[in-house]
């Protein structure tokens, strides 16, 4: 696949499965959303910011040079974290998701934790990027 515009690195560690994501693979409405989520807990240093029902953005920790955070469930059999996320964002941009084991127990959660995952790496980008030309 050719990339267009800004990509970043999309790699799994666990699988180690990496592939370009490039910023028009996410849809600009859920950008937006997840980013209003994203400024919220950097402004308030929340714990906890609900992304979908039953699960939630927790320990966001963002630098200059990049950002952790850690995806868990709330609600089902075992509640807890499911993924780690660390973004680099020092030259280009790269994006490292650690699967836990909790995520056994959420099947249905592997149809749409890449795609938050990419939207929440945009979202901080993003920040960061404004944030620098203010």
């Amino acid at each position: 696949m050719a990339k267009t515009g800004p990509s970043l690195w999309h790699y799994t560690v666990n699988t180690s499965h990496g592939r370009w994501s490039p910023r028009s693979e996410v849809n600009d409405r859920a950008l937006e959303l997840v980013r209003e989520k994203v400024a919220t807990a950097m402004q308030h240093f929340q714990a906890d910011v609900e992304l979908l029902p039953g699960f939630a953005l927790e320990r966001l920790t963002v630098t200059d040079t990049g950002a952790e955070w850690v995806i868990s469930a709330h609600q089902g059999p075992d509640p807890g974290p499911l993924v780690e996320c660390r973004l680099q964002t020092a030259g280009v941009p790269e994006l490292h998701i650690y699967l836990l084991p909790r995520l056994a127990d959420y099947p249905d959660a592997a149809h749409w934790l890449g795609d938050a995952e990419r939207c929440l790496a945009w979202a901080i980008l993003d920040t960061l990027a404004e944030r620098r030309t203010e």
